[in-house]
């Protein structure tokens, strides 16, 4: 379910939303989503000063609250996906308070 709810938010807020992608990782306690748009998109869901990966944080706290997960999201470059692939992390985490 947070697969789909990233996905249709980051469709929704690029302009190329075929280029879009979103991966699992499925952990003990917790889930990590990555979310991989193209280089010029990345700041289309990230938003001004951060605002709409908060909301989509948010709103994935809520979502594994109520299953009783951690759900992090990842931001991740397109061109920047073979690095992530290869263990070197890009991203636009932020640490919640």
């Amino acid at each position: 379910m947070p697969q789909e709810l990233v996905t249709s938010i980051a469709r929704a807020l690029v302009d190329t939303p075929e280029a879009v992608e979103v991966s699992i990782v499925t952990g003990f306690v917790t889930t990590i989503v990555q979310l991989k748009v193209a280089d010029a998109e990345v700041g289309q869901v990230i938003g001004k000063h951060g605002a709409i990966a908060d909301a989509m944080r948010t709103l994935l706290a809520a979502m594994g609250a109520k299953h009783g997960r951690r759900i992090h999201l990842e931001i991740v470059e397109g061109l920047a996906s073979e690095k992530a692939e290869a263990g070197v992390r890009v991203s636009a985490h932020r640490h919640q308070r």
